[in-house]
């Protein structure tokens, strides 16, 4: 799995937090996407709205 980068939706919730931080723990690259970019570089988009989404998975 290298050269991979594993995008996390909804990065924020619950979910999200655990599943970063076990990609992590596996020292795998990922992007968090949340509704709220925050200092850490997450992904600001909303899923609602197609045009980010999909801007989103392909960053």
């Amino acid at each position: 799995m290298q050269n991979q980068i594993h995008t996390v939706l909804r990065a924020s919730g619950a979910m999200g937090r655990a599943v970063i931080q076990e990609l992590k723990n596996r020292n795998l690259t990922t992007n968090a996407v949340e509704r709220t970019a925050k200092p850490d570089g997450s992904i600001k988009a909303n899923l609602l709205n197609e045009d980010e989404a999909v801007k989103a998975i392909q960053h």
